[in-house]
């Protein structure tokens, strides 16, 4: 009988206490701050539509706490070329910061957001092939590819602003080699390389166009791709006046007026 007694209340004491361990988690878990839960959530898609809801909120530093979270945050993902991880993750980056730009200070707010995605740095190279591949981009983006490649130049200008010109000379170049094979550059292609071309003169400084053939070599000039150069460095050089400009122009690149 005493050990009957005895077994009844050992099992009364382990009762009552994992009642207390359970009331502690609960307790635990009701008090945990939100952008802590954000951050320590497994379920990336939740995290997602949370980013959706916080960039229309304009809260700016809860849109920081899920990008850590995300893998476009992490500052040390594998490299390799499978960015499945990245792609969801930045449509809706790329698409919120271009919908909702007038709702974030145009540059701090833009720059942090830059700034965050840049501590991964398999963004870069997500950068360099959605500029490079318009297959890919269009597959991974679907009407979203425009903004897709905006944002792209984006990110390598800022990496450039940083300090790091390198990512953004060697898609420039990449790109550049790449439209001078082509038989007929796209508008959009077009595009992309002048607004590179006009981020690198602006990010490595103006004095860069004081040796031009230097820099020409650099980003990967051809006579194919003279007049994506040549309306770059006027959108470049436009604050020079009108005749220094021209001459410059007329100097460096054979005169072709109609671009595309």
């Amino acid at each position: 009988m005493v050990n009957v007694a005895k077994l009844k209340l050992l099992a009364i004491a382990l009762f009552i206490i994992l009642l207390l361990v359970s009331w502690i988690n609960l307790a635990k878990s009701n008090t945990q701050p939100l952008v802590e839960t954000i951050i320590y959530n497994d379920q990336p898609h939740t995290d997602i539509n949370h980013l959706k809801r916080q960039f229309q909120a304009s809260n700016v530093k809860t849109v920081l706490a899920i990008l850590a979270n995300l893998p476009i945050g992490h500052k040390n993902l594998e490299k390799n070329d499978d960015f499945s991880e990245t792609i969801e993750s930045t449509r809706i980056v790329f698409n919120q910061l271009h919908d909702l730009r007038t709702n974030f200070d145009k540059d701090e707010m833009r720059q942090k957001i830059l700034d965050q995605l840049l501590l991964n740095e398999k963004n870069l190279q997500l950068a360099h092939r959605i500029l490079m591949d318009n297959h890919f981009t269009k597959n991974a983006y679907g009407e979203s590819q425009a903004i897709a490649r905006v944002y792209a130049i984006k990110l390598l200008a800022r990496k450039a602003e940083m300090g790091d010109l390198d990512p953004l000379r060697t898609t420039t170049r990449d790109l550049s080699d790449q439209l001078t094979k082509l038989d007929d550059i796209s508008d959009g292609q077009a595009e992309d390389l002048s607004d590179l071309i006009e981020e690198y003169i602006l990010r490595n400084g103006i004095e860069s166009t004081y040796y031009p053939a230097v820099l020409l070599n650099e980003l990967g000039y051809s006579k194919q791709t003279n007049n994506i150069f040549r309306k770059a460095f006027f959108l470049a050089l436009q604050n020079k006046d009108e005749e220094t400009l021209t001459a410059f122009l007329n100097q460096h690149f054979p005169k072709e007026i109609k671009y595309k």
